[in-house]
């Protein structure tokens, strides 16, 4: 290097001015680069960095919101983007790597060897405060059958009407009432329930 960084004598070796800024230099770089590998660990393990999950359901209750506030608080680090879609799009977004993880409602065949059934949950009936089922703990689904059905185009939308179809079977149509919006917005519409839309079909059961 062409400087003297150490001095020996009689009580051991030491630093000159030169050498004490290099060891401090040294050490920085030395600092900075443990750090650079400790965050790439940290990222490899998802750890930190930033994670795009695809979601079609409410985030209002329920274990998916749950699980995102338990994650944000074990993980602070992760950078957490979400993306709203219906199934299919987000399965496809997830083939062509724009999202990171998808959290549907139906699982996919294409993607079973790379699927985890995490959790189920109980489908509930939102339903006005002056209806004559809102006195009653358990809904069946036979009386529904002639009940006029607010339903979402978006999120879990048409994989709930796929179950509507297996519980109610093909005997009767089910008024329904389709709105292009998503879950949470949707609650805020039973009012419209009551209402004749140009939206309402009458679809079949089965």
């Amino acid at each position: 290097m062409g400087v003297t960084l150490f001095e020996r004598t009689n009580s051991g070796t030491q630093p000159t001015i030169e050498g004490q800024e290099f060891l401090d230099a040294a050490r920085r770089i030395v600092d900075d680069a443990e750090a650079t590998v400790a965050r790439l660990k940290a990222r490899s393990r998802g750890e930190s960095g930033r994670l795009t999950i695809g979601i079609h359901a409410s985030l209002s209750a329920g274990n998916l919101r749950a699980t995102l506030l338990d994650h944000r608080r074990r993980f602070p680090d992760v950078d957490t983007h979400l993306v709203d879609g219906s199934s299919n799009h987000l399965i496809s977004d997830l083939a062509g790597s724009a999202i990171d993880v998808a959290v549907v409602a139906e699982p996919n065949p294409r993607w079973s060897d790379r699927s985890l059934s995490v959790w189920s949950e109980r489908v509930v009936a939102a339903l006005p405060e002056n209806h004559p089922l809102t006195d009653r703990d358990v809904v069946h689904w036979g009386e529904l059958r002639h009940e006029p059905l607010l339903m979402s185009q978006r999120g879990p939308g048409p994989e709930f009407l796929k179950l509507l179809i297996s519980k109610l079977g093909s005997s009767d149509p089910c008024p329904l009432l389709r709105h292009d919006v998503g879950l949470d917005r949707l609650l805020s519409f039973a009012w419209a329930a009551s209402l004749n839309s140009a939206s309402e079909a009458k679809l079949p059961c089965g």
